[in-house]
């Protein structure tokens, strides 16, 4: 009986198995990469506070003591 596939069709065999086998593991890490990466997390992006507030009026306050506070 004549063979069905040449011998170099082993080699496509096996380089497909291989990469079929590595192509999800780096697809993962990579979606893992790019949902963790400061550009999606806008770790370094300021916020603006939610309610505008002045700290001036109640900085120099009667009755508030910061530099003798109780430590607990």
């Amino acid at each position: 009986m004549a063979q069905l596939f040449k011998p170099g069709a082993n080699n496509i065999a096996k380089t497909s198995i291989v990469f079929g086998a590595i192509t999800p593991v780096a697809l993962g890490y990579f979606i893992a990469a790019i949902s963790r990466s400061p550009a999606n997390t806008k770790v370094d992006v300021p916020r603006n506070p939610p309610v505008p507030f002045s700290h001036q009026p109640h900085h120099r306050e009667p009755g508030i003591d910061s530099h003798n506070s109780p430590t607990t």
